[in-house]
């Protein structure tokens, strides 16, 4: 398992963009391949973004194989 943690003080800088678009490249590249991306920015970009593509937004419930409140894990 390989992890990978974005950070940086000031906004507008790509962290969100730059998370997406690594968790996209690596299931093109490695098809089947798990991928978890965790939001703790309060202004919850990533499922901004997620949200703004034609595919379904990933849950927790793919992760833990049982259904968890998306209040639960900060989605508001």
């Amino acid at each position: 398992m390989k992890t990978i943690a974005l950070a940086a003080a000031k906004g507008g800088v790509g962290k969100t963009t730059l998370a997406a678009a690594l968790a996209t490249a690596a299931t093109l590249y490695r098809p089947g391949i798990k991928v978890a991306l965790a939001d703790l920015d309060p202004q919850g970009s990533l499922a901004q973004c997620w949200n703004a593509r034609a595919l379904p937004q990933p849950t927790l419930i793919d992760l833990t194989g049982r259904p968890l409140a998306p209040t639960r894990c900060g989605v508001r």
